[in-house]
């Protein structure tokens, strides 16, 4: 009898342990991470801008503004792009930018080649300086591609809600400015 009830402690007393080891590691996750990111192929300089609303980005390649709402991340160079910047909202929009650039043509250009065979899925916007495609299909896309010399320079927006994207992405296209 007395070798049941010390059994019966042990178990809630190791119950109670794994419980409290759950509750600690959910606590854990659902903290924000912490650290540092170091880009190793050198940064950018950023610079904000006299509006306060702007915050200029000043590439290799290109410049371009955005909202002051969205922080560049850590964007390592692989493959075939020359220069990265991925933006995301710091807000609860959860809005994607990313601007490349690439050596080649618009018209050798596989993701440009993409969107053209799916016209259902991408529809083709007038453009003035490349081509400008728009999906709305799970939620919203927007992507612009234009040429400088054998560069190519993609801005590909996502966002859950084209609503949410207020006039970030005419900001970023518009003032995109090649070296």
């Amino acid at each position: 009898m007395v070798w049941r009830r010390k059994k019966i402690l042990l178990s809630l007393i190791l119950l109670i342990g794994l419980v409290l080891i759950g509750l600690k590691l959910k606590s854990g996750l659902n903290r924000p991470a912490e650290g540092v990111i170091n880009n190793s192929a050198g940064s950018p300089n950023i610079t904000s801008s006299t509006n306060r609303q702007l915050v200029t980005y000043n590439g290799p390649y290109l410049d371009f503004a955005y909202p002051k709402r969205y922080r560049l991340l850590n964007s390592p160079l692989s493959g075939r792009f020359l220069e990265v910047a991925n933006l995301y909202s710091s807000d609860q929009s959860q809005i994607s930018v990313t601007v490349t650039v690439v050596s080649e043509r618009l018209s050798d250009d596989s993701n440009i080649k993409f969107r053209l065979e799916r016209p259902l899925i991408y529809q083709r916007l007038n453009s003035t300086s490349g081509y400008l495609f728009e999906n709305k299909q799970n939620g919203f896309e927007v992507d612009d591609y234009t040429s400088h010399d054998n560069l190519v320079a993609s801005i590909v927006m996502t966002a859950p809600s084209e609503s949410v994207t207020k006039n970030d992405f005419t900001i970023i296209s518009q003032s995109l400015d090649w070296h």
